[in-house]
């Protein structure tokens, strides 16, 4: 944080500030803060004169983390990954530094979206949902993905029969 003060007539002699409640400090060039969380500066000026200037407060939050997001499948599993039923993918985020902002997902490479509820995948294939969360201090999470492999319909059979037909049903 830089603090500036001015006087227009004697000039200012000092700045004085106070991190978080901690002690008084003569200010000379910015104050760096870098811890997680609530912070508070307190800091007022004094002039040449012997003026004090009213102390200012100023309150701000620092979020470093990165919001988490996850997914989580639902729907009738079959064999080897495959689901055999609809799926339902349902996304969560945390945040628990300043909160989870937006939760973004896109299906198949699609464009981003706002996640809202959880999606449902009909169509037979192999698709891929990715998602992310964004936090209240601007900070994006990490790209997940996770791929659904879906196969409602059973496979088709038929069968050719060889030789040479005769009368109902019978070959020879």
């Amino acid at each position: 944080a830089t603090i500036r003060s001015n006087d227009a007539s004697s000039g200012i002699e000092s700045i004085m500030y106070q991190l978080d409640g901690g002690i008084w400090s003569i200010y000379y060039s910015g104050v760096e803060v870098s811890e997680e969380g609530d912070h508070e500066i307190a800091f007022f000026a004094v002039d040449q004169a012997g003026n004090q200037a009213d102390t200012v407060n100023v309150t701000f939050s620092i979020d470093l983390s990165i919001p988490v997001a996850q997914s989580i499948l639902i729907g009738e599993q079959g064999q080897n990954g495959w689901y055999v039923s609809e799926v339902e993918v349902n996304l969560t985020a945390q945040d628990n530094v300043s909160g989870v902002a937006t939760l973004l997902y896109r299906l198949d490479g699609s464009d981003w979206m706002a996640y809202s509820a959880n999606l449902s995948i009909e169509a037979d294939g192999q698709h891929t949902v990715d998602y992310f969360a964004t936090d209240r201090a601007g900070n994006n999470g990490t790209i997940g993905s996770v791929v659904v492999m879906l196969d409602k319909i059973g496979p088709s059979s038929s069968c050719e029969l060889n030789g040479t037909a005769g009368l109902q049903g019978w070959y020879n």
